[in-house]
């Protein structure tokens, strides 16, 4: 590498013709006209060759101020000696000499205040009274202590009743709350279970069970990102107020409340005027009388073919089916959407909400293929156990 560069650096500064008379060999030496340009030093080392000297002169600087300053500190130090050594000898002189102030003044406060303490008469006290102020002041303060206690004990008393009440209320709360998670966790397992006409007969039997169920089925509506009977309401205002709805598993038959159409409210049990009370798989309805056939989070039981072939009965000709269901009961969507398809709908649409509910909309066509398909089934909604 070094025979290289030396080559090309005495080509550096050449033409071309003397550059190729070089390297052939004709020319032996560099021409005397064109002297050799100074070595070129990279930029790294020009810095670094720059820093180095600015380091050494700063060193030594460094190394001047220094003895600067030493030179300095001894300087004061023998400064400071000579000054004290005249003090001394001017004490001394002082001390020889015959004081002229009175002894008054150079009396301490120490001694002052001694003479002060002894001049004072002290009063002599016999055992006995000692012993009496003793047990005075003894007596004084055990009954402040004894009155401080009582106090706190009486607040203290006063707190804990106070916080016992606080707590089991709460615990009474919460046991309670959890009572009806377990009442509502197992009337929901045996609807999934049994068929329309046995969840009929049980609430029948038991209509507080049907009423700790809906209270159930708030409590988990509030923890929902959304109310699907909201989202109904919103799109059934964009459609005609002419139109006829029917509610199947209303429940307390909230979207009446909040639609000016007409509509029919279906449910087991009727929780207030609204609600008829009946078996969804025979509603008292005429043949194609409504326009759309709400099944809102009420398809429960084991015989959901009766439900929809009770909607397509009710429904007029192109009328909308809705089917509003958690996602986590439908093991294929598309398998679910045939089997509807087979009894007698067209598919319309599907819509997943916040991940949580799958609404299908379905169009009532003119026959039914198949009115009671194999493949018509949905999970049982997992809850899960606290």
């Amino acid at each position: 590498m070094g025979r290289s560069r030396n080559k090309y650096r005495q080509l550096a500064g050449l033409d071309k013709r003397t550059r190729l008379l070089l390297v052939t060999g004709i020319l032996k030496d560099r021409p005397s006209d064109c002297p050799l340009p100074e070595k070129n030093i990279g930029r790294r080392r020009k810095r670094r060759r720059a820093k180095g000297s600015v380091t050494k002169l700063a060193v030594s600087a460094k190394r001047r101020n220094l003895q600067k300053d030493d030179d300095e500190t001894i300087q004061e130090k023998s400064i400071v000696a000579s000054n004290d050594k005249a003090v001394e000898n001017k004490v001394s002189k002082d001390s020889e000499q015959p004081c002229k102030v009175s002894n008054e003044k150079h009396v301490s406060k120490e001694s002052k205040a001694k003479k002060v303490f002894d001049s004072v008469p002290k009063e002599k006290k016999s055992k006995k009274s000692l012993h009496n102020e003793a047990k005075a002041d003894r007596t004084s303060a055990n009954e402040y202590f004894e009155n401080q206690s009582s106090s706190g004990r009486s607040y203290a008393n006063g707190n804990s009743r106070n916080e016992s009440k606080e707590s089991s209320s709460c615990l009474e709360k919460n046991f309670l709350r959890r009572l009806n998670g377990g009442y509502f966790r197992w009337i929901g397992e045996t609807l999934y279970k049994c068929s329309g006409e046995e969840a009929e007969q049980l609430f029948a039997k038991d209509p507080e069970c049907f009423k700790a169920y809906h209270v159930g089925y708030r409590a988990q509506v509030s923890k929902w990102p959304v109310n699907p009977v909201v989202l109904v309401a919103k799109w059934l205002k964009r459609k005609p107020s002419s139109w006829k709805v029917a509610d199947m598993g209303c429940g307390d038959a909230q979207l009446a409340t909040l639609v000016k159409n007409k509509v029919y409210s279906f449910d087991f049990l009727a929780l207030n005027d609204r609600v008829t009370a009946c078996n969804m798989a025979k509603v008292p309805l005429p043949d194609c009388h409504v326009q759309v056939c709400l099944f809102c989070l009420s398809l429960m039981g084991t015989n959901l073919a009766d439900y929809i072939n009770e909607a397509f009965r009710i429904l007029k000709p192109r009328g909308f089916l809705i089917i509003i269901e958690m996602l986590s009961r439908f093991t294929g969507i598309k398998v679910f959407r045939r089997a509807v398809e087979k009894m007698g709908f067209v598919f319309n649409s599907r819509v997943i909400h916040h991940s949580y509910f799958v609404w299908l909309t379905f169009a009532k066509g003119q026959k039914q293929q198949n009115r009671c398909p194999a493949r018509l089934k949905l999970n049982p909604c997992p809850y899960k156990r606290r």
